[in-house]
C-alpha cells in the first residue's frame, strides 16, 4: 500500500450521521468523525444499511488524529514528500511558531 493511500486510509473527516440526501440535517447534531475513505463509500447509506456501528467517543485532549504517526511515517520515508499535498500537510504538522 502506497503512503498515499495510506494517509487516505486514515486522514479524518466529518461526515453525517444520517445522510443528507435521505433527509439528515446538515449541523453539529448529526456530524460524526470518520476517514476519508469510509467517508468516499458510505455516500448516501445508513451505518445500518453497511452493517457499521459508531465508536464511543474517546477524550479529544489524548487524540492528535494520526498526526504523531504521519510525521513518523514521513521521517522514515521522506519519498512521501514527493506528493504536493502530503507535503503541505508536513510543512502545517512540523511548523513552529
Amino acid at each position: 500500500m502506497s503512503a498515499t493511500s495510506r494517509f487516505w486510509e486514515m486522514f479524518p473527516t466529518i461526515d453525517h450521521l444520517v445522510p443528507v440526501a435521505r433527509g439528515g440535517p446538515d449541523n453539529e447534531n448529526n456530524w460524526i468523525t470518520t476517514s476519508m475513505v469510509r467517508n468516499a463509500a458510505k455516500p448516501a447509506f445508513t451505518l445500518e444499511e453497511l452493517g457499521w456501528s459508531l465508536h464511543p467517543p474517546g477524550n479529544v485532549a489524548e487524540w492528535d488524529g494520526q498526526t504523531g504517526w504521519f510525521v513518523t511515517r514521513v521521517k522514515v520515508d521522506t519519498s512521501i514528500l514527493t506528493d504536493l499535498y502530503l507535503r503541505q500537510w508536513f510543512a502545517a504538522a512540523t511548523q513552529h511558531g
